[in-house]
């Protein structure tokens, strides 16, 4: 954690929303026609401004990375979405999306007992 604070000390955007909620009517795009059954809801992890363009934060973490985790980012079509309502909510443009990416930690455990010296004592 310490690493990344280091290194990522100072943005270069402005954050207009953290953990936006929204909710919606899904409607038929031919006809228009609001769903009488469903409706739409989610939490934006963050809106931020860079410039004059508006940007989606989306958090992520993953095993690895790789080209092709990479290439799956561009058709989250949960990332479509989120770009969609927040435009409706906040009457602004997605221009894009920024992604911040945390790949987890790879500790494997060994073969051996974490704590060799300890051992099981039934009771007296």
């Amino acid at each position: 954690m310490k690493a990344y604070a280091a290194q990522y000390s100072m943005e270069d955007f402005e954050v207009i929303a953290l953990e936006r909620k929204f909710e919606g009517k899904i409607a038929n795009p031919k006809t228009g026609k609001s769903s009488r059954s469903l409706d739409i809801a989610g939490k934006i992890d963050g809106i931020v401004k860079v410039g004059s363009e508006f940007f989606l934060l989306e958090h992520k973490t993953a095993s690895q990375v790789d080209s092709g985790y990479l290439e799956k980012l561009w058709t989250d079509f949960q990332v479509v979405l989120y770009s969609f309502y927040a435009e409706k909510a906040l009457g602004i443009h997605i221009s894009g999306v920024l992604y911040n990416v945390l790949v987890k930690a790879r500790l494997q455990q060994g073969r051996e007992r974490p704590w060799p010296n300890l051992r099981a004592v039934a009771p007296s």
